[in-house]
């Protein structure tokens, strides 16, 4: 679980190129997809982005499978990961929807959106649920 005082996502290229292209390929369903990692202080270390299948093949939601999810949260738990991250993709912005909103209080990880205009990714932003309220995370890619 996420505490309060997170104030950035760590990611490599390589793994921002993974997500990216991931959403790429899914326009023009919403992408989405989990990130393991590690809380290192005030920061989120990813090491494994993990694309899932949206279930729902829908332009405006996700849904992640069941099954596909709790494998991949067993294996994090076997190498000593956690799911830190939850990532998905939007048209028009990179801000939570409503939706999401209701998603991020039950899921309380960072948030990663991109939005998509076309077939191109016109923002990238992180954000966590924190006292009833979402707040935006640094998104550091090195």
């Amino acid at each position: 679980m996420i505490n309060n005082n997170i104030e950035r996502i760590k990611l490599n290229r390589a793994q921002y190129v993974a997500m990216t292209g991931h959403v790429k390929s899914n326009i023009p369903e919403e992408a989405c997809g989990i990130l393991l990692g590690r809380i290192h202080k005030d920061k989120v270390l990813v090491q494994e982005v993990k694309p899932m299948r949206n279930i729902t093949g829908s332009e405006n939601m996700f849904t992640v499978d069941s099954e596909e999810l709790y494998q991949n949260l067993i294996r994090a738990e076997y190498l000593g990961l956690e799911m830190v991250g939850i990532y998905h993709s939007h048209h028009m912005n990179s801000h939570p929807s409503s939706i999401d909103y209701v998603y991020m209080r039950l899921n309380p990880v960072i948030w990663v959106i991109f939005g998509l205009s076309r077939a191109e990714i016109i923002g990238v932003s992180a954000y966590r649920w924190v006292n009833g309220k979402v707040m935006k995370v640094e998104l550091e890619v090195e």
